[in-house]
């Protein structure tokens, strides 16, 4: 009995040890290194971006853009999508000064779940309903699994045969190009938010760059130095 119980938590020690390990592991390998290389302040890309295959909202002949590169299991971005997303619309796109664009960038290292739900939105943007899934993921972000999604596209009356034959087909292409373009352009934390101007030749010219969730003041700021840039007045 007395040899049973050592053995007993001689297992039980050991197991500790593995997940102590398995901890640092991810702390050193996957979660230091992302804190490390999203601290500090960004640079404004150099680089210029099509806005082809950019899910956009408001007038496309405004010359003044914000697109938001974001995931749908990250806080913050679900924190700026409820509270903050609305009044940009109110301020800036109801009134047609400002396209308010989307990009993926799921962080899948510390968000399992967002790579699905971004493949989700793809698949009811084939539908034509891509930002009512967008809405619905940010409200639900306690379950984004793959039958918590099934349940969104279900409540948005999407056709449930052709959901599932696009989340096993190219919805998950469309996600790794937006996750290239972030990468080429640097960013590699959300929600990170790009604003700029449309130029002659149908490409964005970054001027600022947001990182987080940022007031109202902030957007302000931003989107009216790219109406000074285009020479388009206040309203």
């Amino acid at each position: 009995m007395v040899e049973r119980k050592a053995t007993s938590s001689l297992e039980r020690a050991a197991n500790i040890a593995i997940i102590c390990v398995g901890l640092v592991i991810v702390w050193t390998q996957i979660v230091r290194p992302y804190f490390a290389a999203t601290a500090g302040k960004v640079p404004v890309p150099k680089q210029t971006m099509s806005l082809d295959g950019v899910h956009t909202k408001g007038n496309q002949a405004s010359r003044v853009v914000v697109i938001e590169f974001s995931d749908f299991q990250c806080p913050y971005c679900g924190e700026f999508s409820r509270s903050m997303l609305p009044a940009i619309e109110s301020q800036f796109v109801d009134s047609s000064r400002v396209q308010f664009g989307f990009r993926h960038l799921p962080l899948a290292p510390i968000h399992p779940m967002a790579q699905k739900a971004a493949e989700a939105a793809e698949c009811a943007a084939t539908q034509g309903k891509f930002w009512q899934m967008h809405d619905l993921e940010f409200r639900h972000q306690n379950d984004l699994t793959e039958a918590g999604l099934d349940r969104l596209a279900s409540e948005l009356g999407l056709s449930p045969d052709q959901f599932a034959a696009c989340m096993k087909g190219s919805a998950a292409q469309k996600v790794k190009a937006d996750q290239a373009e972030a990468s080429a352009l640097g960013i590699v934390s959300t929600p990170f938010f790009l604003i700029g101007t449309v130029e002659n030749d149908g490409r964005v010219k970054f001027l600022s760059v947001l990182k987080g969730v940022r007031s109202i003041e902030e957007f302000k700021t931003a989107i009216e130095k790219a109406e000074k840039a285009v020479g388009t007045p206040k309203p």
